[in-house]
């Protein structure tokens, strides 16, 4: 990425230059955890759970990123820059847990996963608690250094996308639980929240930035509780220790 924008000096050659980085970083990390194995090699079905999988994750990506693509149809273009940079901070939230998803994901699909989720959701929600109390003691700085001085106003409103990437990044850790369970049901709930999000936005939520913040905290957390139902629902109540996975 830093190659490209020196050469091309645009954004687009940000996005080419941070493409092929991610093209060669992917392959060769491909070499180094799955040497020497191909398509010929894999067991069968894979197919079909690797395009589950993948469709799982586009729908949550999709309803993680629909707010900015809603913020700029409907608000001006000085909200549409603020939320803009809002959405920086709420990505912050959402990206920074993910590795502890990496580290439990195998515990998580090793037979009983309970505990595994457990720890996994209370250090995802413990991180999100920290981001969004600093965002709500601290949110002009936060929104300084984000955005700059120009978007100071929105501080006040910062520790709602904290809270936003928060919520996001407790229903990405229970999707994966349910995947690691290989429950192709859990899918639909992601698909349920990304069109409850866009019809009340497009309806009537769409006046100022806080509305439609405040819709998107308001689908995230609601999603969250229901992931956590259907955990409760589909895992054992069987509790191994977490080293058994080993």
């Amino acid at each position: 990425g830093v190659v490209g924008v020196l050469v091309f000096q645009s954004v687009s050659g940000v996005g080419i230059g941070i493409m092929i980085g991610c093209a060669v970083g992917a392959a060769i990390s491909y070499q180094l955890v799955a040497p020497r194995t191909w398509g010929t090699q894999l067991r069968d079905g894979i197919g079909v759970e690797f395009g589950h999988v993948a469709h799982a994750l586009i729908v949550l990506f999709t309803l993680t990123n629909v707010d900015v693509l809603l913020a700029r149809v409907f608000l001006t273009e000085a909200q549409s820059g603020e939320y803009s940079v809002g959405v920086l901070l709420a990505k912050i939230a959402f990206f920074l847990p993910p590795a502890i998803i990496i580290v439990l994901f195998p515990k998580m699909a090793a037979g009983d996963s309970r505990r595994a989720l457990f720890v996994a959701t209370g250090l995802t929600a413990c991180v999100g608690l920290v981001i969004t109390s600093v965002s709500f003691f601290l949110g002009d700085l936060v929104i300084r250094i984000l955005g700059g001085a120009q978007y100071v106003e929105l501080g006040s409103e910062a520790w709602m996308f904290a809270l936003e990437g928060s919520a996001f990044a407790l229903v990405q850790v229970l999707l994966y639980a349910r995947l690691a369970a290989q429950d192709r049901k859990a899918v639909v709930a992601v698909w349920v929240a990304l069109v409850v999000l866009v019809v009340i936005v497009a309806g009537w939520r769409n006046n100022s930035v806080a509305e439609i913040v405040t819709t998107v905290v308001g689908v995230s957390l609601v999603l969250t509780v229901v992931g956590l139902f259907l955990d409760r629902r589909s895992t054992p109540r069987t509790v191994l220790p977490i080293e058994a996975a080993e």
